[in-house]
């Protein structure tokens, strides 16, 4: 099983092979062949026509997922600038994914050879191919990543995780001046190509989201960099970083997530930690600049963990239960089955 969060939607692989999605419906992110800007608040109806899903992904408002036979495909707003579509349509020339993400308004596949390859709007270099362009529906080859082993979006940036452990980033960054420094590159400059992120070794894990980055290396401390200015970078500040910094008190991390303004990990021993804006219940408490536990007294343990773009948290616990708790739910965890 699995999870992937959008901005307002969020859509879970069950076990079956059938994705169930629920949230916002206004581009027919939710797949199931309708458009409406009803909220649904739980995930009860599948996805038209895909019962063996391998791989999933949310955008802001399009969702994403990888079929058994390597290929992908997607519903909700266009990231290629197309039309919206409620049912799933297939991205041409990729049959052999393993992993989709998705970010503001364009996503990429991890091809099972290593390559990587993005598709939609790029005009920040969000595609990798080496241009700042308008980008489209056709995948285009992220130039110089041939050995990705896990790949990560933001809302306009992306990241490689490569087989020697060192880690990529490409796309939006800043204007040289002034921006976030999401690449992790010590620079504010757009990115057509990928750049490596500066004093990270051995990464064991990336994740991306908003305009911030994550990772963790193999000794379970947590590194982030990017938009820090509502605490998201975890350090003890509130101020951005064009490097990776530590955050405090992580030392056995075990699942990673990121959204706009907040991040979230598990750690070993099962527990929940948040930083960053906070304020709709992904933690107690408001705005954190160090992490904070997170109020999970359900006992649950998870085993997949995702947060939104609007604060949120959401994982799957071991019996295939979904808890979620922030904005959209509630302040303490709420859980219910995937499926009708």
């Amino acid at each position: 099983m699995a999870i992937a969060l959008g901005d307002t939607h969020a859509c879970t692989l069950a076990a079956d092979g059938r994705i169930f999605c629920w949230g916002s419906n206004e581009d027919g992110q939710l797949g199931d062949g309708t458009e409406s800007s009803d909220y649904r608040n739980y995930p009860s109806l599948p996805v038209v026509g895909i019962d063996d899903a391998t791989a999933i992904a949310a955008g802001i408002r399009f969702s994403c997922a990888v079929r058994s036979d390597g290929t992908v495909w997607c519903w909700g707003e266009d990231p290629g600038n197309g039309p919206s579509t409620a049912v799933p349509v297939q991205v041409p020339n990729i049959n052999d994914a393993t992993s989709v993400v998705a970010g503001g308004a364009f996503a990429c596949a991890l091809r099972s050879g290593g390559a990587v390859a993005c598709w939609g709007v790029g005009d920040l270099g969000q595609l990798g191919n080496g241009s700042f362009g308008s980008g489209g529906p056709t995948p285009q080859a992220v130039v110089g990543i041939d050995d990705a082993t896990q790949i990560a979006a933001g809302w306009n940036h992306a990241c490689a995780l490569r087989s020697d452990h060192s880690l990529w980033c490409w796309g939006g960054n800043g204007d040289g001046a002034t921006g976030y420094g999401q690449l992790g590159d010590g620079t504010l400059d757009n990115s057509s190509t990928p750049v490596q992120v500066v004093g990270l070794d051995n990464v064991s894990a990336v994740a991306a989201g908003g305009w911030s980055t994550c990772a963790t290396p193999a000794d379970g401390t947590a590194w982030c960099w990017g938009y820090g200015e509502k605490g998201g970078l975890g350090d003890g500040n509130a101020a951005n970083s064009s490097t990776p910094v530590q955050v405090v008190g992580i030392t056995d991390a075990r699942l990673l997530t990121v959204g706009d303004y907040h991040a979230c990990v598990t750690e070993a021993d099962d527990s929940s930690w948040c930083w960053g804006d906070t304020s709709w219940g992904s933690a107690t408490g408001g705005p954190a600049t160090t992490p904070v536990e997170g109020n999970n007294d359900s006992g649950a343990v998870p085993q997949e963990l995702a947060t939104g773009g609007q604060q949120y948290l959401v994982f799957i616990d071991r019996r295939g239960h979904v808890w979620s708790w922030g904005f959209g739910t509630n302040q303490a965890p709420e859980s219910w089955p995937v499926g009708p």
